[in-house]
């Protein structure tokens, strides 16, 4: 699909305004890529995880750090001895204040690749307190590919269970000693149950792909609500996507359902609103990333960050990851990042991201490659950001597109302007009082850098046609 196109917004954004400090294990390194998976609780401690290589037979592991001091400090990781590599432990992630719970979908049971869930104190310790498996396991299943907590409420995923990789969510809830199983839920004929588990007003939305997808892809959400004995459907809140885009993520704003599609050559950002039976769409924007292709979305309060997991054009580069605030009904790009390592080669850095209301978790996890991958990962707080409100200076570009000259505007004083194709190659240009010639550019995306007497950077996009 093609959608109509609104557009939200296209303010200005700051390019590394700041530099971060990347994350990394201090003790007990094993495995590789790390910050392949993020997540935060809210006592300022941030899990990185790395991944399982099986050349090394190196096991992965998750490690937990405590910023309460302003720097980062590794105060344990977690593991279990007795798995292996082929265990792919910590392939996914979840905590809370009270538990730290891993997925090793991989873990051979009864039958191989049953897989199994770990529950681990969220505490200094991180005493490993129960090991779940699925109730009727059976091979290739998976259990634990994807899991989310909600309250006492422990979500598992096997989404190559039961035939035609139909998939299933399991249910945990915490009884004040235990998780113990509630129930399972199924949708015989929805292939890749389960791809993505989450929660909006307790409600939880659970992913489904189909057959010419992967389980990281989707196209549809089924809605569930708790009756006080078992999640039901809630068929009126179920979303299916009818265009041929794929869906990367979801999120939801001011009772909005986001979703962020591509169609393997442009990146959208669709907003649905419910009229009472069902969600209709509101909105589109086109993200106008160039080549890289989206993967994530997170959301919190007015703050939105898009991360990218893939580009068209063979060409190693940094991966961007962007900042969004919501404000006069749209939402603004305000900020970009991009990770510390080497520039021009493959970093992932935003493929996977993690956000509270304090501030954001980055992972970072072929930086520093060729492989085996170290990895890293970044934590940014919000108030390390400057304003926190994230109102920036304004660098404009009109017309746009454009096809003979762009004329620059902008409320702060730029001492030195750069032009950029869409691959990262520096171009040649002239300029007089603001005005770019651009006649000699070939139709495209272009990207213009101005420098502030600070050194701040910032960034907007143009097209020639």
């Amino acid at each position: 699909m093609k959608p109509l196109v609104f557009v939200f917004a296209f303010i200005s954004l700051i390019t590394n305004s700041q530099t971060l400090t990347p994350v990394y294990p201090s003790s007990g390194f094993s495995g590789n890529a790390f910050g392949k998976r993020v997540a935060l609780d809210d006592n300022n401690h941030l899990f990185a995880t790395t991944q399982n290589t099986s050349f090394n037979a190196q096991k992965g592991a998750i490690y937990r750090f405590d910023y309460t001091s302003g720097n980062a400090v590794q105060t344990n990781f977690y593991e279990v001895p007795t798995l292996t590599a082929e265990d792919d432990f910590a392939y996914s992630l979840d905590v809370n204040q009270n538990f730290v719970v891993a997925g090793a979908p991989g873990k051979d049971g009864s039958v191989a690749n049953s897989g199994s869930v770990y529950v681990f104190e969220n505490s200094t310790p991180g005493t490993l307190v129960q090991t779940l498996t699925a109730p009727n396991p059976a091979a290739e299943d998976q259990f634990g590919k994807n899991i989310h907590l909600l309250g006492n409420f422990l979500f598992v995923s096997q989404v190559t269970s039961l035939s035609g990789n139909a998939g299933s969510v399991y249910v945990y809830q915490f009884n004040g000693t235990a998780y113990t199983f509630v129930q399972q839920i199924t949708a015989p004929g929805t292939p890749y149950f389960g791809s993505k588990i989450w929660t909006h007003n307790n409600r939880i939305y659970i992913g489904n792909g189909n057959l010419y997808y992967t389980s990281g892809d989707f196209q549809s959400l089924k809605a569930y609500d708790w009756n006080g004995n078992s999640w039901i459907e809630n068929t009126a809140f179920n979303f299916t996507n009818t265009s041929a885009n794929v869906i990367k993520d979801f999120a939801f704003h001011n009772d909005n359902l986001l979703v962020l599609t591509n169609d393997y050559s442009d990146n959208y950002l669709t907003r649905f609103v419910h009229d009472g039976s069902m969600w209709t769409n509101s909105a589109t924007m086109n993200l106008n990333y160039g080549d890289s292709m989206v993967n994530v979305m997170k959301i919190e309060g007015d703050f939105m960050a898009i991360g990218t997991n893939n580009y068209v054009l063979q060409m190693e580069r940094k991966f961007p990851l962007r900042f969004y605030q919501y404000a006069n009904n749209t939402w603004n790009l305000t900020l970009t990042l991009y990770g510390q390592g080497p520039d021009l080669q493959d970093d992932a850095f935003g493929s996977v991201i993690a956000m509270n209301n304090t501030g954001l978790a980055i992972g970072s996890p072929q930086e520093n490659n060729p492989g085996p991958y170290d990895g890293k990962a970044y934590y940014v707080p919000f108030s390390s950001l400057g304003n926190p409100t994230f109102l920036t200076a304004t660098l404009n570009i009109a017309p746009n597109p454009a096809h003979e000259y762009i004329q620059i505007t902008a409320d702060f004083n730029y001492q030195k302007l750069a032009l950029f194709d869409v691959s990262g190659k520096s171009l040649a240009f002239s300029t007089e009082n603001g005005r770019i010639p651009i006649t000699h550019l070939e139709n495209g995306m272009y990207i213009l850098q101005a420098t502030d007497e600070n050194g701040k950077i910032f960034t907007t996009k143009f097209l020639k046609n």
